[in-house]
């Protein structure tokens, strides 16, 4: 494995797992009032395109798919709190 393979991984690990915390505390505390509707939407449609690139390249790039499926995932569970009226959180 290449240095700039093995970076590419650790890159993705990392963004890959950046929005846990942030997905626990909004199922713990029940309060997305401070997330924006526009920046998480952005973020899920941004991620998609970039799954989208990384399987359409003429070389497969996992580094870039994982990492956004999982950001979509987790941005998805936000966004869905979100959604969800106070009363029934």
């Amino acid at each position: 494995m290449q240095v700039y393979e093995l970076l590419g991984w650790i890159g993705t690990v990392l963004t890959a797992v950046y929005l846990i915390p942030q997905v626990i505390k909004v199922i713990k505390t029940r309060n997305t009032n401070d997330i924006s509707y526009y920046s998480i939407s952005i973020l899920i449609i941004a991620s998609l395109i970039w799954i989208i690139y990384g399987f359409l390249t003429p070389i497969p790039q996992p580094q870039v798919y994982i990492t956004n499926m999982f950001q979509c995932i987790f941005s998805s569970i936000i966004l869905i709190m979100k959604l969800i009226p106070n009363n029934v959180k």
